[in-house]
């Protein structure tokens, strides 16, 4: 396979490898039409503290909202088995776990009614340089939502954790923007952990060809912390924190490369306790959902 030269000195390949095939998928009715994308982005944490309820309130609430793109991280095989079982009707499916014996990993989850998988088109590529078996996962799709609207490639990753790590992340995600470098019209929205906008990601971010969805809306401030141990009793300190400090970070992002996309809006999801009597939130992260003007 031919290789392309990233700004990192590693080599990645042209066209990510083809690891599913989706011959056997049925479409829908071409039904809920609007000129509106919305994009859903969540780490769903895979602590085993109330895993089932909190995995049940995000189900919840993402049949309240009914995203048309939803990307997952963090998700355990008992979490797939559950979003499976009460939203395959609703959506199309395919996960990705981490690497051979892994607990974790991402996941991709399309509308069927206003969302087609191309045929054969999702794909995973291994970053080569982890200490956490991290990798892209991604596909290519058409949307019902307009009339000529393009083909879009749609990609979730959950870059390297934890602080000490920042120049692995950098490396991947410019692997990341290399593999996604030909493609016209790409989504991207995962786990980032930009831990501070000083490290060299947050440079390689805002020096890419792509948008951030929060930044086009003016950079609100209350939507600015996905993770915010202030205020999300699930969010944790690390371990080169010092007693009684917070981590206030926007890991979760949704970045673009289009024409056809203006962000239009954005919010927080999952920032409410499961219930009087169950004191969590469903995440250590917020859920990030974004709203596209489809030109």
């Amino acid at each position: 396979m031919s290789t392309i030269e990233s700004n990192t000195g590693a080599d990645i390949p042209n066209h990510m490898p083809k690891k599913r095939s989706y011959n056997d998928l049925g479409y829908g009715p071409k039904v809920n039409v609007s000129s509106t994308l919305k994009v859903l982005s969540w780490n769903i944490w895979l602590n085993s503290n109330y895993r089932k309820e909190r995995t049940q309130q995000i189900i919840t609430t993402i049949n309240r909202h009914q995203p048309d793109l939803i990307f997952l991280q963090e998700v355990t095989p008992d979490t797939h088995k559950l979003i499976e079982q009460q939203l395959r009707n609703s959506y199309y499916i395919f996960e990705c776990f981490q690497g051979e014996g892994s607990d974790y990993g991402t996941c991709i989850l399309c509308n069927i009614s206003t969302v087609k998988i191309v045929t054969d088109s999702p794909y995973y590529y291994d970053y080569t340089v982890t200490k956490f078996s991290r990798r892209i996962v991604g596909c290519e799709i058409e949307l019902f939502k307009a009339e000529r609207q393009p083909k879009f490639q749609i990609v979730t990753t959950h870059l390297e954790s934890l602080p000490e790590n920042s120049q692995t992340r950098n490396i991947q995600f410019n692997m990341l923007d290399g593999s996604c470098r030909d493609f016209k019209h790409c989504i991207i929205a995962g786990d980032f952990q930009v831990w501070s906008e000083h490290e060299p990601l947050a440079a390689s971010l805002r020096d890419s060809r792509f948008n951030d969805c929060w930044v086009d809306l003016g950079c609100p401030g209350k939507l600015k912390y996905t993770y915010d141990s202030k205020k999300n009793r699930n969010a944790r300190f690390t371990q080169n924190q010092a007693d009684g400090e917070h981590a206030q970070c926007r890991f979760d992002r949704i970045i673009y490369h289009s024409n056809k996309l203006k962000p239009k809006t954005m919010g927080l999801l999952g920032r409410t306790q499961l219930s009087p009597d169950l004191n969590v939130t469903p995440s250590n992260h917020y859920g990030l959902m974004a709203e596209f003007d489809l030109s």
